[in-house]
């Protein structure tokens, strides 16, 4: 058995924990979360923090309707937003779908 502590910004994604309330999601790899190998690992917490209190909140332009604007949703929009390149985003693997077996 492993136990361990981090701070959750090392861990955090930027996408939800669930569909149906502001929860904020993590790394899905056991081996990212005992490195602290999430989203913002070069971001930082600060940015973590106000990502996370404007996500879903302040609205910024949509791309595919010019002249209008939707919520913020993506950490990339977000950090076009604030004017900065979004190659600080540590990239995380993609959870695996289920493959069910026949």
């Amino acid at each position: 058995m492993v136990f361990f502590a981090e701070e959750k910004w090392k861990i955090s994604s930027d996408k939800g924990g669930s569909g149906n309330t502001a929860n904020i999601g993590s790394i899905q790899y056991i081996e990212d979360i005992l490195k602290g190998n999430g989203v913002f690992k070069n971001l930082g917490e600060k940015m973590f923090d106000e990502y996370w209190i404007n996500q879903g909140i302040l609205k910024v332009p949509d791309p595919k309707k010019a002249g209008n604007f939707k919520k913020l949703t993506k950490l990339t929009e977000f950090l076009e937003f604030k004017g900065m390149e979004t190659d600080k985003i540590n990239p995380v693997r993609p959870k695996r779908k289920n493959k069910s077996r026949k």
